[in-house]
This record gives structure tokens, sequence and C-alpha cells, in this order.
């Protein structure tokens, strides 16, 4: 059997060597900044450095980080990806334990501002909140600010810091009895527009009492990605003498979550609970139930529906099945003006359906007669 050339070896040498660099980032991306232009970070410290929570005690956590950029501008604001399909808004810093209940997450991403100094020079600060139910031993290992980034690869721009300074900072806390969270969704299908319950409780982890008045914030849609800070925003609402909560909504969602320890501006919160299921069927209108027009010719359909998120089209009956049928279809506020051109003659029947992604679907149909 014939060896490969020495050429060749020596080529798939050098490729290999390549992609070894591309899958193991530096300290700043090696396509980024030329060099003497990169971010450095001269500090980072976590405050306080151990404390001890009991029931629904919060602790506020500062990151404070001292960074240099020389760069026009030097550290800039914006987006950063800090997870699978998640984004924060960075210079930020990421908190990490490994011991977290089901109900907590082991991650904090905390966004850094500037407190003092400069954009080029200057002292920047971030907090966030832990509950008794966070208790371990949390370690800040990850950042992005400025160059120190690694623009998306292995799905996130972190850095690692074990490389940048002599010891990861750390924060111990201790903490027992914390909050338990439930929540609790309607069984029923819920007609688009009225309004139904979401409720819940909260109870203490090792005496299992109830939690009364507790501050809790209400969040509907994507809460798949709660402890990242899924979903908007509804309400706040607060556990009664007995440790439960509940309020009315309209807001037509299939995924609900309520999460303690919220601040404005966080990604994380200090506890969270999750549910999926609230079925809500859509609701349509059109102008016109009948119809008479010429072949080639197109009529008009006016009419309201809702969800105005989960959208609205016409189809156009063939066989036992419905095909997309509409020229154009315009959509403001919940209101639609559809645009149709039969293109056969007979008796035909047309529907304008709403919903299907997010709602149940409802249509209501049109018969047409085209001569």
């Amino acid at each position: 059997m014939r060896s490969a050339p020495r050429s060749v070896v020596a080529l798939i040498a050098v490729v290999l060597a390549l992609v070894a660099g591309l899958l193991v980032p530096g300290p700043a991306d090696a396509l980024g900044p030329a060099t003497g232009t990169e971010t450095q970070l001269v500090a980072l410290t976590v405050t306080p450095s151990r404390t001890s929570l009991v029931g629904a005690q919060l602790a506020t956590v500062t990151v404070t980080a001292h960074l240099v950029d020389p760069d026009p501008g030097g550290v800039k604001t914006g987006t950063a990806t800090v997870g699978a399909d998640m984004g924060a808004t960075c210079p930020c810093v990421a908190l990490g334990e490994t011991t977290a209940a089901p109900q907590f997450s082991p991650l904090r991403v905390v966004s850094l501002r500037l407190s003092s100094g400069t954009a080029n020079d200057g002292v920047w600060q971030g907090t966030t909140f832990l509950g008794a139910g966070n208790a371990g031993r949390w370690t800040a290992n990850r950042i992005i600010a400025g160059d120190l980034r690694t623009w998306g690869l292995m799905w996130s721009d972190w850095v690692d810091l074990d490389r940048m300074v002599p010891a990861e900072p750390q924060f111990v806390l201790q903490g027992r009895d914390w909050p338990v969270l439930s929540i609790r969704l309607p069984t029923r299908t819920v007609p688009v527009g009225t309004s139904y319950v979401v409720s819940g409780a909260a109870s203490s982890s090792a005496t299992h009492r109830p939690v009364p008045r507790l501050r809790l914030a209400l969040k509907r849609g994507d809460c798949g990605s709660s402890d990242m800070g899924g979903g908007t925003f509804v309400r706040w609402v607060r556990t009664d003498a007995h440790g439960r909560w509940s309020a009315s909504v309209r807001d037509a969602d299939y995924g609900w979550c309520v999460r303690f320890g919220e601040s404005p501006g966080a990604v994380n919160a200090a506890s969270y609970a999750q549910a999926t299921g609230v079925v809500v069927r859509a609701r349509v209108t059109t102008s016109r139930t009948r119809v008479t027009t010429r072949l080639g010719k197109a009529f008009r359909l006016t009419g309201t529906y809702a969800p105005v998120n989960d959208g609205v089209q016409v189809d156009e009956r063939v066989g036992r099945s419905w095909k997309f049928a509409a020229d154009r279809i315009d959509t403001r506020a919940g209101r639609y003006t559809a645009t149709v051109t039969p293109h056969r003659r007979g008796r035909l029947v047309y529907r304008v359906r709403a919903g299907g992604n997010v709602s149940v679907a409802a249509a209501v149909t049109i018969q047409v007669e085209v001569v």
C-alpha cells in the first residue's frame, strides 16, 4: 500500500492546525481589533463575599469591573449573545453556581453600566438579586466587554475569566426555608378577548407554611427560558395571607410564568415557576357572506380578527382541501382588507381564517357566484 506524499501530509497538518486554532478562542476574537486596541480588564470584584438568607429575604450582589479600551468611544454598550437564542445588554459578567434547585437558575447574567470614569478608562457596575434558594458558591467566570468576546462561537459571545484574573471572584450564599412557587392555568378553551384567571401559591420549602405578601412578577409568552428573562411582563401580583395569588387577564398566550426577585432590567430572577396550556379560540368576522362577480374580476373582503399576533388568511375550497387564495391582505389593529380574484366559474366557497398558531383557529365562509 502506497503512503501519501509528504506534501499532502504537510498540507493536512496545516489545515488541522488552522481548524484547532478556530475552535479555541483566545481572550479576544482572532479576527478582532488590531494589536494595541484590545479591551483590558484591569480589576474585577464581587461584593459581598458571603451572606446568609432565610425565607423570602433577598441579597443584592454587586459586580464591579475596571475596563480600559483605547478605541474611539471606548467600551460600547450593546446586545450580545449569552446563550442559545438569548441576549443581554453588555458589558456583562456571568455568575455561575452548580447546585441550584429546580426553581432556581444556576446562572446570573449581570449587565454593567459605567459608574465612574470614561468609556476609555472607567469603572462599570451591575447588580443582581439572589434568594435563599440560590444557596451555594457563586463564581464570576465569564465576561463580554468591548473586544473581550468570541462573537457567537459555541452559541455565545462569552470569554472565560480564568485566563484574565489571578483568581475568579466568588460569593458564598447560605440559605434556608425559601419560597416555592406554583402557577395554575384554566383547563377550558378561552374565547379570545374574554378574561380568565391565572393563579398560584407560594409556600416555604422547609416548613411548608404559606408565604404571605410575596411580590411576584407575572409574565406571558416564551417562558421556556424564563430563568433568562423570557416572557413579556404583564403585572405585579402579591400573595395573600394564605400564600395564594391570582390575576384576571385577557392576553392570548399559551405560556405563563411567575418570578420572584425580579428587578427592572434584570436578566434573571431569584426563582420562578412556569406553566403552559392556555388554549385561546380566535375570532374573525367578514363584511360579506355572499358575493356575485365575473371571472377574473377581483372582489374585496373586510372584517376584524383576534388575536392580532396570530394572523389572518383567505382560502378557497378545492375538493376536500383549502388553498390560499388572496391576492393581497392588509391588516391593521385587528382589522383586515383582502382582495381575491376568482379563476374559475361556478359556485365557489371561500373562507377567512384567523389564528392557528398561538390560538385555536376560527373561520367564516363566503359563498361566491362567478359568472
